[in-house]
């Protein structure tokens, strides 16, 4: 039960000039008691009320009455006579009926009388709420919002930007709580600015609350993937560590979605293999793996071959900067090695004699070069590719193409030619004793020239090596 007191005390002249008497006390309570405003007490006429008088009586019968006077009209509720005389009496008028169908400011006035005449008048300034009128004017009656516990005199109770009315007819959301949903936007935010749901914490169900998608991410709280990459807001946010704002957050040209659903790249990195070449050239320029730094697997990773050697990183045997792969070339049975004839020794136009000197001697000279360059063993048959070229072989006619011959040929390619033995390993990250079991066989095969440089092995292809390891015939 609410109680709203009000000490009510007042004079009014008496008969024959006669003092007055301090008025009586009056104490409301009951259901129709809304609240104490300062000094007027809010009521629910529909709602019973107590009006309860503390009265001192004279020694002779007194009479108490209760009246509400209305700008309007003065109403009579009713009378009691206190026959106890001598003592303090309290007297309790309960009021069921008060002025009907009207709210606003009425006065409640209790007289203490005796034989007729009124010794003392008290009155109280109340407010009177009828069961359909709408005080407020926020759309709910009197009577609908004692039932849901909302402010008859205040149209927004909660504050949350929707009147009462419209969060109970319309959108079914709790007048009493800014946020029905509780996910950190008020209800009239929702309704008003974003469109969202205000009874549901998540609208678009993408795993973000509605308020930390507004507050916090900047998403779009009506639509689960906001920037449309293929990842929703939340997964973004949870398992990426991606911007659900922006499509492609590192700029690699690949949408995050592709790149978690369909390359496996990450998308926090713009090169996720480290080769060179950031994922979406991989993927949409030069069909190789962003997964994978050496797509074709030829030594050369696919930044290089791209950028640096002009080679095609989806094919190991592409050529370097326009030429072709090299290929063994062995002199064809007994001929002359033209390389060997001085420049200043014409082919055709020979004088017979000079002829018969000159080649006389050069192929005395040049079988001596012959037999000194390939006093090896007879190489090996060697295989042939699909295209056609030759894929070095060791003496027992086993092949040592691809990878590692053809790794070992593109690594001269792309230093002039030659490199110490020791760079080689360094970098294939090869063992010492494969390096050599391979460039050993690429030798015999004629793929290459070892050159013995103090210490170390200098490794040339043929027509590479420097100018003092070469015969005094060779170019």
């Amino acid at each position: 039960m609410i109680l709203a007191t009000v000490a009510l005390v007042g004079t009014a002249p008496a008969a024959s000039g006669s003092v007055v008497d301090a008025g009586p006390n009056v104490t409301l309570s009951g259901a129709g008691v809304i609240a104490a405003d300062g000094n007027q007490t809010l009521i629910a006429t529909w709602q019973p009320t107590t009006v309860e008088l503390s009265v001192d009586v004279p020694s002779t019968p007194t009479t108490v009455c209760l009246r509400v006077n209305t700008s309007s009209r003065s109403r009579f509720l009713s009378c009691q006579r206190l026959v106890s005389p001598g003592v303090n009496q309290s007297v309790a008028f309960s009021v069921s009926e008060w002025p009907a169908n009207r709210s606003g400011r009425a006065t409640l006035v209790a007289t203490r009388s005796r034989n007729g005449t009124v010794q003392s008048r008290t009155t109280s300034s109340v407010f009177l709420f009828s069961p359909d009128g709408d005080w407020d004017d926020d759309g709910l009656d009197n009577r609908r919002e004692r039932e849901l516990g909302t402010k008859l005199f205040v149209a927004d109770t909660d504050r949350d930007g929707l009147a009462d009315g419209r969060e109970q007819r319309t959108y079914r959301t709790d007048p009493n709580a800014t946020d029905t949903d509780g996910d950190g936007l008020a209800d009239g935010v929702e309704v008003n600015r974003y469109g969202t749901n205000p009874k549901q914490a998540d609208t678009d169900g993408d795993g973000l609350a509605d308020g930390t998608e507004v507050t916090t991410y900047g998403t779009d709280p009506t639509d689960p993937d906001t920037d449309d990459d293929g990842v929703g807001d939340s997964v973004e946010v949870n398992r990426y560590g991606t911007n659900p704002t922006k499509a492609d957050t590192d700029e690699d040209g690949l949408a995050d979605g592709p790149e978690v659903n369909v390359h496996n790249t990450d998308p926090l990195r713009r090169d996720t293999d480290g080769d060179g070449l950031d994922d979406g050239p991989e993927v949409n320029e030069y069909g190789t793996d962003p997964t994978a730094a050496d797509t074709d697997g030829d030594g050369f990773a696919d930044g290089p071959e791209v950028n640096r050697y002009g080679t095609n990183p989806t094919r190991p045997n592409a050529a370097v900067d326009g030429r072709p792969e090299p290929r063994s070339q062995t002199p064809a049975e007994n001929a002359l090695p033209t390389e060997l004839l001085p420049a200043w020794v014409p082919v055709s136009g020979l004088t017979l004699f000079a002829g018969l000197l000159v080649v006389g001697f050069l192929a005395g000279v040049g079988a001596v070069l012959w037999r000194a360059r390939h006093a090896s063993p007879a190489v090996a048959p060697r295989s042939r590719q699909a295209n056609g070229e030759a894929v070095p072989t060791d003496p027992a006619g086993e092949s040592l193409g691809h990878p590692d011959a053809w790794r070992v040929i593109r690594l001269l390619e792309a230093h002039g030619g030659r490199l110490p033995q020791s760079e080689i390993v360094a970098r294939t990250d090869w063992s010492k004793s494969k390096v050599s079991r391979v460039l050993s066989a690429m030798a015999e095969a004629d793929q290459i020239r070892k050159i013995r440089l103090g210490r170390e092995n200098l490794v040339a292809r043929p027509g590479d090596e420097p100018d003092s390891a070469r015969g005094p015939f060779e170019e």
